[in-house]
């Protein structure tokens, strides 16, 4: 799948196009650079500790009539939800690495308690992309 950059690289490109072709704008934000910029207020929102897969909740009004809003929103979670698959795996893996290092490596109190700490960052990281997998998956 593409990442979310490269979607919205793909958007970009598609309304430079579209304003060489003369196709006036409506508004000073594009509809995908909106709600390009909600899903990464959504990400804030959840390296801060909020609970943010209620898409319904916070919705405003008018953001319900932006032009093609079903079908850039669904690009760009089809593009988070991978993006965050891949971040996922890659955390994964480090952490099955600090754990096999944590195992070997590592002697006394001192070094033990680094390695945890070390871990337990690891692993609010990995808690953190899986929920935006999962806020992906489910918004889909």
């Amino acid at each position: 799948g593409l990442s979310e950059e490269d979607v919205c690289l793909q958007f970009a490109d598609k309304e430079a196009a579209e304003l060489l072709c003369g196709v006036p704008a409506l508004h000073d934000v594009t509809p995908s650079s909106f709600i390009s910029a909600g899903l990464d207020l959504e990400a804030e929102q959840a390296e801060e500790g909020g609970d943010n897969c209620d898409e319904d909740q916070h919705e405003a009004p008018a953001a319900r009539y932006v032009a093609g809003r079903l079908h850039i929103e669904a690009l760009l979670r089809d593009a988070q939800g991978w993006t965050g698959l891949v971040g996922l795996w890659n955390k994964l893996h480090i952490k099955s690495q600090l754990l096999v290092y944590k195992k070997y490596q590592t002697r006394h109190q001192g070094l033990n308690t680094r390695a945890r700490t070390i871990v337990t960052r690891n692993e609010s990281k990995i808690r953190l992309s899986s929920e935006k997998y999962q806020c992906a998956w489910e918004a889909m």
